[in-house]
């Protein structure tokens, strides 16, 4: 177990006693939980679970690649059904031989319309708006890369564009599966 507060994501687990937590908010310089991972971010969201606001958020310092994949965000929208406010980095590198697919359940947030992605890396543009449009399909703005980090891990640009691809992509998708149904 990590022990520095600034990157242990239990440091918040004093926080797990308040169940009625609505609003939690965290800009920082540094990066922010690094070490918050898929199985962490489910406890926070089990805590929580009448949370409606997370921003997790670095808006400058060294970048680190996050922890937390799109299932993660699955599990936070399971778990936080009334959250309709998100920033959150998410690890949206996508390996060819085992995309994501979306949950086969029915629990998508209608809720969220906009979502701040802060620092996430992405690859493969139509699968995660694919992905996005099952989970979140009112989701219509997405922001990413706004602060000053310094990342060596890519191109900042390059990811920008690619989320600005799956912001367009997103309603294309959302508007297909309701006219499926």
């Amino acid at each position: 177990q990590d022990d520095d507060s600034t990157t242990n994501p239990f440091s918040l687990k004093p926080l797990f006693s308040f169940k009625n937590l609505l609003i939690l908010e965290l800009n920082m310089s540094g990066a922010i939980l690094p070490e918050l991972d898929n199985d962490s971010l489910r406890q926070l969201a089990v805590s929580w679970p009448r949370l409606r606001v997370l921003i997790l958020h670095q808006n400058a310092g060294a970048y680190r690649v996050p922890q937390v994949d799109l299932t993660g965000l699955v599990i936070l929208l399971e778990h936080c059904p009334e959250l309709h406010q998100l920033v959150l980095s998410v690890n949206a590198i996508i390996d060819t031989k085992a995309p994501p697919t979306p949950p086969i359940s029915n629990s998508s947030n209608k809720l969220i319309t906009s979502i701040n992605f802060s620092n996430s890396p992405i690859t493969k543009t139509a699968e995660v708006a694919a992905f996005l449009s099952a989970i979140v399909p009112n989701l219509r703005e997405m922001s990413s890369w706004t602060g000053e980090v310094m990342c060596t891990a890519g191109s900042v640009q390059e990811y920008r564009k690619r989320w600005d691809d799956v912001a367009e992509l997103v309603p294309v998708f959302a508007e297909v599966r309701r006219q499926e149904r």
